[in-house]
């Protein structure tokens, strides 16, 4: 009887541990989405020798950049776990800025409040890649 009790108690704190992991899954997906746009970012620059303008420019093609695609670096670009729209800032041609304000989608906070803010520079050389050799037979 007692290990049904205990059983059951169990049961009815489980649900409410899980509800609380969600906007903490969310704080996490947001800093892995965060990470990616620097990939992104990376490959834009390598190809284009500058930051975007906007981070729309990773979805269509700008004016100044001849090196563009053929494809489009993202589909579309998302917004962040929070449904908000990633805050994107050139700094200059060598630098850059993202945010996303978190949770309560404002400035500061803690927890899964608090800002995800990732600034990322232009790599200071490019590799070049080796010749691709194809398999014998």
């Amino acid at each position: 009887m007692f290990l049904l009790t205990l059983l059951f108690a169990s049961l009815s704190i489980a649900p409410k541990k899980a509800a609380a992991d969600p906007s903490s899954l969310k704080f996490q997906s947001a800093k892995q989405g965060a990470e990616q746009f620097s990939y992104i970012l990376d490959m834009y620059y390598v190809d284009c020798r500058d930051f975007p303008e906007r981070l729309q420019f990773l979805a269509e093609k700008p004016n100044n950049c001849k090196n563009w695609g053929p494809h489009p670096y993202l589909a579309k670009i998302s917004l962040d776990p929070w449904d908000q729209p990633w805050i994107y800032q050139r700094v200059d041609s060598k630098n850059w800025k993202l945010i996303s304000y978190g949770a309560d989608k404002k400035e500061g906070g803690t927890a899964d409040d608090a800002d995800i803010i990732l600034q990322g520079t232009a790599p200071k050389f490019l590799y070049k890649r080796p010749p691709h050799s194809l398999p014998q037979q």
